[in-house]
């Protein structure tokens, strides 16, 4: 189970996030992004990840080739040294999955939106297997996707913010607990 918490552009909310329970961390290397961080600050930020907790980079196009960095999540069909978990923007019908990423993260068709998670029961069970689901997810509706779809994992950014960049402490410990729980009565964990 992955509980990843995405968007961490301080100290305060990635200590947070991991005090919460996210055993996933998302860094956002797109520079047009309020979410952005530069290789320098992850550097500095990728110090106070304890073990165990998987920094992840998101890209759109070809990845950063960082010191640090567990998978690169990547919007587009650029190559990587390191694991790739291939995402993809979702609306009306689910693409062509990459059979060789490590994970496969189904987004919104844009930032905050959901999508109908019901469309993942279809899925062949080695791709299911793999999903985590992002796009629109908080506290408030995370359990209904974890039960509706039965991801690998679930991935929450903007939804969790008090301002562009900054997460609402509060959110990212609701979002944190509700998916822990669904997981655990689930049985996905």
């Amino acid at each position: 189970m992955i509980i990843k918490v995405c968007g961490i552009t301080n100290p305060d909310d990635l200590l947070v996030a991991v005090e919460a329970g996210a055993n996933a961390l998302g860094f956002i290397f797109y520079p047009p992004s309020p979410r952005y961080v530069t290789p320098d600050a992850f550097a500095r930020l990728a110090e106070l990840v304890p073990q165990g907790v998987r920094k992840i980079g998101v890209f759109v196009g070809e990845p950063l080739d960082l010191p640090g960095l567990d998978a690169a999540q990547i919007y587009g069909p650029a190559p990587s040294r390191i694991p790739v978990w291939r995402a993809y923007r979702i609306s009306d019908s689910i693409p062509a999955l990459d059979p060789s990423a490590e994970a496969v993260l189904l987004d919104g068709a844009a930032n905050g939106i959901s999508f109908d998670w019901s469309m993942l029961s279809a899925l062949p069970p080695a791709d299911a297997s793999r999903i985590v689901i992002a796009g629109g997810l908080d506290g408030s509706n995370v359990a209904d996707a974890i039960r509706a779809a039965r991801p690998f994992g679930v991935d929450a950014c903007s939804r969790l913010e008090a301002s562009p960049g900054n997460k609402d402490h509060a959110k990212v410990r609701a979002f944190a607990a509700a998916a822990a729980t669904a997981f655990r009565r689930s049985n996905l964990d």
